[in-house]
C-alpha cells in the first residue's frame, strides 16, 4: 500500500513527467504521514515534486490509522553474502518492484529515495542492490547494514552504477534513538571509498 500526493501544476492528461521523492517511513508508522509531513514542511518540495510513500509489507496494527513495517535485515541483494531461502524477498525486492509498478501508473520521471531511521535502513538497500531505479538518495537517522558496505559488492557493472548515485546521509548529533555514530560510521565507509557525489548533514 502507499500514499501518493500530486505536485501543483499536475494535470492528467498531461504528458509531462515529474521527478519524485519516495520517503520510506520509519519503524511503526505509515507513508501517508510522512508524505503530509513533507508537503507541509517544505511546501516548495511539494510544488515541485510528486511525493510517494510506499508502506512496509508487515502491519503492526489496523484501522483508521494502519502503521507498518518493512523487512531488510537478513536481506543480501547483490552482495558478496549469502542469504537464507525466502529473505530475497524483503522489503528491498518488493519496493523495487513496486517502483517499477508505480512508473507505470504515475507520471514518474525518476526517483529521489529516502528514508527515516527503518526506512533510512531500507534506502541503502535499494541503493546499493539496485542503483539503476534510483537518482540520488538520503537515508536519515539510520545505520549501514553490513550487507550493504560499498566494499561488499565483487559485480564491477553493479558496483559502476552504484556511484553514479547521489548520497546524502543525514543524521542528528543528538539522535536519542539512533545514535550519531551510527550515521558518522556510514559516512566514513562511503567517503574512504571515494563516492564521486556524497555529504553528510548534520
Amino acid at each position: 500500500t502507499y500514499a501518493i500526493r500530486a505536485p501543483q501544476d499536475y494535470k492528467a492528461d498531461s504528458p509531462r513527467k515529474w521527478p519524485t521523492v519516495l520517503i520510506l517511513h520509519g519503524s511503526n508508522m505509515n507513508g501517508r504521514a510522512y508524505v503530509a509531513t513533507i508537503a507541509a514542511a517544505w511546501p516548495e518540495i511539494a510544488r515541485d515534486f510528486i511525493l510517494l510513500g510506499i508502506n512496509g509489507e508487515t502491519a503492526s496494527n489496523t484501522g483508521d490509522d494502519p502503521r507498518f513495517n518493512y523487512s531488510y535485515v537478513n536481506y543480501m541483494g547483490h552482495s558478496t553474502y549469502k542469504g537464507f531461502p525466502g529473505t530475497d524477498r524483503e522489503s528491498p525486492a518488493l519496493v523495487y518492484q513496486a517502483m517499477g509498478d508505480l512508473k507505470e501508473v504515475y507520471p514518474i520521471e525518476h526517483y529521489l529515495v529516502g528514508g527515516h531511521s527503518q526506512g533510512g535502513f531500507l534506502t541503502y538497500c535499494l541503493m546499493m542492490n539496485f542503483p539503476e531505479s534510483i537518482a540520488g538518495a538520503f537515508p536519515i537517522s539510520c545505520g549501514l547494514l553490513m550487507q550493504c558496505d560499498p566494499e561488499v559488492y565483487s559485480d564491477q557493472a553493479l558496483r559502476e552504477a552504484q556511484r553514479k548515485v547521489p548520497l546524502a546521509i543525514i543524521h542528528g548529533k543528538n539522535d536519542p534513538i539512533m545514535g550519531f555514530g551510527k550515521g558518522q560510521y556510514a559516512a566514513s565507509l562511503f567517503g574512504d571509498t571515494g563516492w564521486p557525489a556524497f555529504r553528510f548533514f548534520t
